[in-house]
């Protein structure tokens, strides 16, 4: 296990001590959630003050009400393989008379070429985006281009790379753009060189990516993944030269970087990890161990000691907690499913974490007023008895139980009271406290005692 104890080296403000509470997105979200000025204004001002917005379509509300002197990082949602409408305000119409052979096709499961448009799977509200060829070195630059005057002229700090998977996930009909849903085994592959008028000559196909025979959907093609660390590497020369940080997506890789793995995140300023310590919302009072403690807790402390920041999900998705589908606001969640927001985050945060947790996804208000309480100085690193994750604080004790029963801790010889008040019941100093299966307990001291004595 790391034993990153707290360092602050990253973009992000020093996270030692309190929960660095992020959004991941104002608008666009799950069932087309959207924050209301009311909303930005009660996340952006004093005391609760975030610390960043991953995809922000209301940069100025943000800036209006957010506490002077105070750090906020807006980020702007950018997808390479699409030109965004919303920037560049050009559609399939002008590209198909301006720059025609940059428009990425999509090819049969067989390999067979189509006059299909690929797809990234964007919602509807992007649905006048159309796929880009980022093989080719004019589409990067015209992508840059674009993108910087747009993030200068709005007032964004970072902008907010989505969607860097290795492997080729790009489906195909679009159906913002054919009027038809992807059909299973298409991908993304090609663009034609040659147009009569708006119709693509058959002949003059260029494949791009996967082979003719085919059989390239959801593959690590080399060529995709080589595409997707140039872009990345191009926006941190380009965009990073003019003050704007890079952000990107991009889902957990065992217990460290390594290979691509690494040299994406050597390229970037923070990642997003929306596996959290929920895995994308598999986690549930029914649900056993949310899985993979362990690895994702590895993997965000390696890539905090990167000097990265981590801008870490949890979501309560209600396909594993029913009474979770009406929720729109983390205010809704549990005092259990916070507490194990709570407990997980302060175990695995080194000083450049971010949080947000919600019931769905992006777009919800995700404040919590405990979540602005600080819990003091990391004593150490995390300890792992047997399945229980134990990290002292000065000001607090943050416990997870990562198995499918019961376990009991014996406390330090401290007064402590539970962050979410009526989730645990807290015995006295000294005393055995139980952690049920999937559970964590994020506990402050209260009798004014230093938690690491």
């Amino acid at each position: 296990m790391p034993t990153l104890a707290g360092q602050g080296s990253t973009i992000l403000p020093d996270t030692t001590g309190r929960f660095s509470l992020i959004q991941l997105a104002d608008e666009y979200g799950y069932n087309n959630a959207s924050l209301s000025a009311n909303q930005i204004q009660s996340e952006a001002q004093a005391p609760n003050t975030y610390d960043a917005v991953w995809a922000a379509f209301q940069p100025q509300t943000w800036s209006q009400y957010h506490a002077a002197g105070s750090t906020l990082i807006l980020s702007r949602y950018y997808v390479p393989f699409e030109d965004a409408y919303l920037i560049s305000g050009h559609d399939l119409s002008w590209f198909e008379q301006n720059h025609p052979s940059w428009i990425l096709f999509g090819c049969q499961s067989n390999g067979t070429p189509t006059l299909d448009h690929a797809w990234t799977g964007t919602l509807a509200a992007f649905g006048k985006d159309v796929p880009l060829d980022i093989h080719n070195p004019d589409v990067v630059a015209y992508q840059m281009n674009t993108l910087l005057q747009y993030l200068q002229a709005n007032g964004y700090d970072a902008v907010a790379i989505d969607q860097i998977v290795f492997q080729n996930f790009l489906l195909s009909p679009n159906p913002n753009l054919d009027g038809s849903n992807p059909t299973s085994g298409w991908y993304g592959c090609g663009v034609y060189t040659q147009w009569n008028g708006t119709t693509p000559v058959a002949s003059s196909f260029v494949r791009v990516y996967g082979s003719p025979s085919g059989g390239d959907s959801e593959q690590p093609d080399q060529t995709f993944i080589n595409d997707l660390l140039n872009w990345v590497q191009t926006a941190k020369s380009t965009l990073g030269g003019a003050g704007i940080k890079v952000l990107v997506n991009h889902p957990a890789s065992g217990t460290a970087p390594s290979g691509n793995d690494a040299t994406l995140i050597n390229s970037v300023d923070g990642v997003v990890d929306e596996t959290g310590f929920t895995n994308y919302g598999q986690w549930g009072p029914d649900a056993g161990t949310p899985g993979d403690f362990a690895t994702t807790l590895s993997w965000v402390q390696n890539v905090q000691s990167m000097g990265k920041a981590v801008f870490l999900a949890d979501y309560y998705n209600c396909q594993y907690v029913p009474a979770n589908c009406n929720f729109t606001s983390a205010s809704q969640l549990s005092g259990a499913e916070a507490d194990w927001a709570a407990a997980t985050y302060a175990i695995a945060n080194g000083g450049g974490l971010g949080m947000f947790i919600a019931p769905q996804g992006v777009g919800e208000y995700s404040y919590r007023p405990e979540l602005t309480t600080s819990y003091g100085a990391p004593c150490g690193p995390p300890v792992q008895s047997g399945s229980l994750y134990v990290r002292k604080f000065s000001k607090g004790l943050a416990i997870v139980n990562d198995s499918s029963s019961a376990q009991t801790y014996t406390l330090p010889n401290h007064a402590y009271t539970d962050i979410e008040q009526n989730h645990i019941t807290i015995p006295g100093p000294g005393g055995t406290i139980a952690i049920n299966r999937a559970d964590g307990a994020m506990l402050l001291v209260t009798d004014g005692s230093n938690g690491c004595s």
